[in-house]
Parts: structure tokens; C-alpha cells; sequence
């Protein structure tokens, strides 16, 4: 089950940065008087692909939200949720294999 906990905790990262993003974005563009139409949509999804490592930056110089970044981290999204099924549970090592070839 090993699958599962990865996943577990990549659903937790993504849910907790969305969360944050989406909620707390939309007030600091609102707050330095920027457009806010893609504020709530491009944080959640900024959230979701980097929680804090990117938020942060994002409230602290807050570009124009543009179509591409808020593709491109849909696409960090979506490879973090691939990449944590797509895990292997078991990696490809010799050294749990030593003397598993004698019999006890």
C-alpha cells in the first residue's frame, strides 16, 4: 500500500496549496488593486502545483495571471497525480535480494 500513502499525501499537498491559493489570492491582488478575475482560478492552481514554494513569490511580486501559467501549473498538477500512481512500490535494488536464492 505503499501507492496508496503516496498518493495520500500528493492529494493533501495539492488540496491544502489550492485551498490557500484560491482563498488568499484573490484578497491580495484585491488589496494592491489588480485585477482579480483570475486571481482566485490562477492561485488555487499555483497552490495546488507548488503550495507555498510558489504562492509566496506569487503574493509577494503578484505578475498579471496569464493563460500560460496557469497552464503550466495544471500541467505541474497533473504530473504530481501521475507521478504518484505511476510510483513503483517496490524499487529495482539487489540488496534486498541477497539470500533470498537459499533456503532457510
Amino acid at each position: 500500500m505503499e501507492n496508496g500513502a503516496i498518493f495520500g499525501w500528493a492529494l493533501l499537498w495539492i488540496l491544502t496549496g489550492g485551498i490557500l491559493g484560491g482563498s488568499i489570492t484573490p484578497r491580495i491582488y484585491a488589496r494592491k488593486d489588480l485585477d482579480i478575475s483570475q486571481a482566485s482560478l490562477g492561485g488555487a492552481v499555483i497552490g495546488a502545483a507548488l503550495h507555498l514554494f510558489g504562492l509566496i513569490p506569487l503574493w509577494i511580486w503578484t505578475p498579471k495571471l496569464r493563460t500560460i501559467v496557469i497552464g503550466a501549473g495544471g500541467a505541474v498538477v497533473v504530473g504530481i497525480l501521475a507521478g504518484s500512481l505511476l510510483w513503483p512500490t517496490r524499487t529495482i535494488c539487489v540488496w534486498p535480494m541477497v539470500g533470498s536464492w537459499r533456503r532457510s
